[in-house]
């Protein structure tokens, strides 16, 4: 069971949150959200920072321990900035039970303690006996088979990071709010903006830690933009996405059930050329607008669509952090998406998600997903009846999802509070109807004081 339990980190003062194979995070602005989200991503992509330090020190033949502590020192330090200005905090980050990461401070410092069970005596063991063989090994002395055993303790020491960490997901991803920076700007621009990200974060790398800023928002979207780049390469190799379901056969099914539901989300069809990104309508290709030009809906989805698609291609085992996705989205394309996500997370296992969002709509998908796998769990024989309204494929095991309103409870304090329904498996209904009986109530009173004004003419 994986936990992050958070107290007193920023405007988060007491959070338990339990992270499911889907994890919805929903509140008003300001209410910590994104803080949640941003610190399970840390530590969920520590074990990368963990790979690279391994594989700097077999390239370098560096003999000398890696020091786990101050990796994630200043990992912290350069995405959340200086801790000088915060009161002590704790942040607890579960992997099962008995297996978690601590970060406090003390005396406005940053305290990372490891938990007895997570065996890092191993990591460390592994890590000088393999550099050590490695550099002192004779048969290696040529660069072919020196590149070849590098390659293989590269991979073994990535499965034994996932032993440790529990962890089997090999892509991680924080899908930003305001995606549409890699979308509505020109390619120059673009390049100015990444420069310009990428010397802030580096500028900021190279303060102490007590100078350093508060610099997530900047690193996560120099990722994303990296994360971008790719994409665009990729989709730049075969055209559109029917060719990519061409040269990948094997997720033939898969792919066409997904960009059934892209082509609906985006009212057309996505195609990069000589010319640029463009979306095409009514399959005529002189009948189309630059993704540059297009909506801000069609902005703000593209990037997770052509996420989703890729992921689902490749198979692969993936950990995503989405912000917002009914981002400029009408309701029915919010709920395609939020269809899709789904079913990324029903391709493996070990897919995993965090969504934070502001919108009760949302839930009430998420709830319709969950409760069709719920009835058909019951009434076996509903099956196809209610594949037919909601296909299988997006269907939601309960056991699969938690979900967290951060508001203030009586006392004033922002909490994160549960709104799954422990016998049902379901989001309560009481909140699904707090937002929509608010407004009802507003036009009551406003319908009363519309009949009285009449009754006194």
């Amino acid at each position: 069971m994986q936990r992050i339990v958070i107290k007193n980190f920023g405007v988060v003062k007491d959070a338990d949150i339990e992270l499911k194979k889907i994890t919805v995070l929903i509140g008003e602005q300001a209410s910590g959200k994104s803080t949640i989200a941003k610190l399970v991503y840390y530590f969920k992509t520590l074990r990368d920072d963990f790979l690279r330090e391994f594989h700097s020190r077999i390239v370098k033949k560096e003999e000398k321990s890696i020091d786990f502590y101050r990796i994630c020192k200043e990992k912290f330090y350069n995405l959340f900035g200086s801790i000088t200005y915060l009161p002590k905090f704790e942040v607890y980050y579960y992997t099962s039970e008995e297996r978690y990461i601590l970060l406090t401070s003390e005396n406005k410092e940053l305290q990372v303690f490891f938990a007895e069970k997570i065996p890092m005596n191993i990591l460390l063991e592994y890590t000088s006996e393999k550099v050590e063989w490695l550099v002192n090994n004779p048969k290696l002395k040529r660069d072919f088979a020196f590149m070849l055993e590098q390659m293989n303790m590269y991979d073994d020491y990535s499965d034994l990071l996932n032993e440790v960490f529990e962890n089997k997901q090999s892509y991680f991803t924080y899908i930003i709010a305001g995606r549409n920076a890699t979308v509505s700007y020109s390619e120059l621009f673009e390049k100015y903006l990444f420069a310009n990200v990428q010397n802030k974060v580096l500028e900021n790398s190279k303060l102490s830690y007590s100078k350093k800023r508060y610099n997530v928002d900047e690193v996560l979207m120099l990722e994303f933009m990296k994360q971008t780049s790719f994409i665009k390469e990729y989709f730049e190799e075969y055209g559109n996405f029917d060719n990519l379901i061409d040269y990948n056969l094997d997720a033939e099914d898969s792919a066409k059930i997904v960009l059934e539901q892209i082509n609906k989300i985006i009212k057309g069809k996505y195609i990069i050329d000589e010319n640029g990104e463009k979306i095409i309508y009514d399959n005529q290709e002189d009948n189309y607008v630059l993704l540059s030009n297009a909506s801000s809906g069609q902005q703000e989805v593209i990037r997770i669509l052509q996420d989703i698609f890729i992921n689902i291609i490749e198979e692969r085992k993936v950990f995503r952090v989405v912000e917002e996705p009914e981002a400029h989205l009408f309701p029915s394309a919010q709920k395609q998406l939020i269809e899709l996500l789904t079913f990324l997370m029903n391709q493996n296992e070990d897919n995993q998600i965090i969504i934070t969002t502001h919108s009760p709509y949302v839930l009430t998908v998420f709830n319709n997903l969950i409760f069709s796998k719920r009835i058909t769990d019951k009434n076996p024989d509903a099956n196809n009846e209610i594949n037919e309204i909601i296909q299988k494929e997006f269907w939601i095991d309960s056991d699969d999802f938690s979900a967290y309103n951060l508001g203030k409870t009586d006392d004033s304090e922002r909490k994160a509070q549960s709104i799954i329904n422990e016998k049902t498996g379901l989001i309560e209904q009481n909140y699904l109807d707090e937002v929509s009986e608010k407004l009802g109530n507003d036009f009551q009173k406003l319908y009363s004081i519309h009949q009285k004004s009449f009754s006194r003419r």
